[in-house]
């Protein structure tokens, strides 16, 4: 179904926001303990 699709693509892309958020906290965390 054409609305299952969409779904499956939309949570996938929600679970990769939510991923890269992660890593991107991650990232900032280390460059703030690396600044000082």
């Amino acid at each position: 179904d054409e609305a299952t699709v969409l779904d499956r693509l939309e949570n996938r892309w929600i679970g990769r926001t939510r991923e890269s958020a992660e890593e991107e906290r991650e990232i900032v965390k280390s460059a703030f303990f690396h600044a000082f």
